[in-house]
């Protein structure tokens, strides 16, 4: 690598690697965000699928909904048949909701953070995918602690 290069995650989504120059930075966190019907559930499964069977990375769905066999099913539809990564452990489908109404909300941040950071180390996965993050925002009354408890997922995330 050349002293100016920066490191990059590649999505094998050809012409995204080739227009940001090889993908993601490396332990980058990445907004994809759109309308309804723009592809960013589609986007990101693919960078996951790529990663798993065109990388061999460990890779992690979360979703803060708790229908993951929706997920399951539109994911088959684009030919991201999961299925047999999940057996060998390395994709991983995972649901949490992240607030219930009988906890505080830093006691279940807390809760989420050690748990997540607990599932990432235990299960080696190195791309993750969160959909939909608006649920996780849902949570908190003011848009400044929205953005707060954003960028603390964000740099337990990196």
């Amino acid at each position: 690598m050349k002293k100016n290069e920066v490191e990059r995650v590649p999505t094998g989504i050809p012409l995204f690697d080739k227009y940001t120059e090889g993908g993601f930075l490396k332990n980058s966190v990445n907004l994809i965000t759109g309308g309804a019907g723009t592809g960013k559930t589609t986007f990101v499964m693919q960078f996951l699928w790529n990663g798993v069977e065109k990388y061999g990375d460990n890779c992690l769905f979360l979703s803060f909904e708790d229908d993951l066999e929706i997920i399951r099913r539109d994911s088959k539809g684009y030919g991201f048949d999961f299925d047999k990564y999940e057996k060998q452990k390395k994709f991983h489908l995972k649901s949490i909701i992240p607030y219930e109404q009988s906890l505080s909300l830093e006691r279940q941040k807390g809760e989420l953070r050690r748990e997540l950071i607990d599932y990432i180390k235990k299960n080696k996965v190195k791309r993750i995918v969160i959909d939909p993050i608006t649920l996780y925002g849902m949570a908190f009354k003011t848009s400044y602690d929205v953005r707060r408890n954003l960028f603390d997922l964000v740099r337990m995330l990196k």
